[in-house]
């Protein structure tokens, strides 16, 4: 068993007390609660912290045989703390990228709880953070993105994580000081995925060495928001105006890959992929008519030296024809013909989908 010491209740204390002074004008405080040891924690001292201002939200991906059982015991928890709880189950099928399809699916959730101004508490940690940092390098990812952030936007309101600078041993601390009970998902102990081998494998290799390898990682990368914040706001007055088409010729610098992804952020956009960004860039030259799908159902698009994001509107679009007699709808507009001079047509057009390589 952990020592606990009046040090370490101290930093949780201290990172609860400052996360609750963050959402003093929030209208309604949500924490993500899965039922494991780091969320049992996190909602339990935030319920305490802010009687009456809290509610919980569970995502069930229903990937175990037990996530009912599961969604069951964060109701229990959730009643005894005197927390409403919303429940969710969500379908992901099996297939390539579980893990990532199966967290696309938690936020959109997330979003759509989060009302105007809400805040959204995750239980994210200090090793989690440097877990994070490690894999997002050995992908290849841009090193200003590593870490995870203390605070950003989603949906209507917004992500905070209190424990970011706080060690696991801290939050297990915590929770056997309070008798708190939780669940283990036995998933997290398969090493057949990527971040479960850090965990498991390779990071307690590093502690060895470096026994405060986490929480360092964590400080440093909290020193480095700053200047990210700076980059962003510097990203910020390179595009314009939020939501607006991005011109090409923006995307000529060695930021191209940066600006790019602050653009499609402000189109609500989030979480796209090195290799999507790297493609939108690859095919910029050759008119991105097609476009490149940057998440799944969302694709970015090329005309008039301008891009532009929006949902894959080809997949609904059914081939039709037209005589030119009155307006066509379509699935993302209305076609009108004007006639000039002496009619010259008759009969009928196919409307099609936009193919690589059509001319008008």
């Amino acid at each position: 068993m952990p020592v606990v010491t009046a040090t370490r209740t101290s930093i949780i204390d201290v990172a609860i007390a400052q996360a609750i002074e963050r959402c003093a004008d929030a209208p309604r405080i949500w924490v993500g609660f899965s039922g494991g040891l780091d969320s049992t924690v996190l909602l339990h001292l935030v319920a305490s912290a802010a009687p009456g201002r809290v509610s919980a939200v569970h995502v069930d991906h229903g990937l175990d045989p037990k996530s009912e059982a599961w969604a069951l015991h964060c109701d229990a928890r959730a009643r005894a703390l005197g927390v409403p709880l919303h429940r969710r189950r969500i379908v992901v099928a099996p297939g390539p990228n579980l893990e990532a399809r199966a967290r696309e699916a938690r936020y959109g959730e997330f979003r759509r709880v989060l009302t105007q101004g809400a805040v959204l508490m995750l239980a994210h940690h200090a090793d989690d953070q440097l877990e994070t940092m490690l894999l997002r390098l050995l992908r290849g990812t841009d090193p200003s993105r590593l870490g995870m952030a203390t605070e950003r936007p989603l949906g209507a309101g917004r992500v905070l994580r209190p424990f970011l600078d706080v060690p696991r041993v801290d939050i297990a601390a915590a929770a056997q000081t309070r008798g708190l009970a939780w669940i283990e998902d036995p998933s997290n102990a398969a090493t057949d995925h990527d971040r479960n081998y850090l965990r498991h494998v390779v990071l307690p290799t590093i502690r060895a060495r470096w026994p405060d390898a986490a929480h360092a990682a964590a400080r440093g990368f909290a020193r480095g928001e700053w200047d990210a914040a700076l980059a962003a706001a510097a990203l910020d007055a390179e595009i314009g105006d939020v939501g607006a088409p991005l011109a090409v010729e923006r995307l000529k610098s060695r930021w191209a890959a940066r600006l790019l992804r602050r653009w499609l952020e402000h189109c609500g956009i989030e979480g796209v992929r090195e290799s999507a960004l790297e493609e939108v860039l690859t095919q910029i030259d050759r008119g991105l008519g097609v476009g490149v799908e940057v998440v799944p159902g969302v694709f970015v698009r090329g005309h008039g030296g301008r891009l532009y994001a929006d949902s894959d509107v080809a997949t609904r679009f059914d081939e039709r024809s037209w005589d030119l007699s009155g307006p066509a709808d379509l699935p993302n507009g209305v076609l009108r013909a004007q006639r000039i001079g002496a009619p010259t047509f008759s009969g009928q057009l196919r409307i099609l989908p936009w193919r690589g390589g059509d001319r008008i």
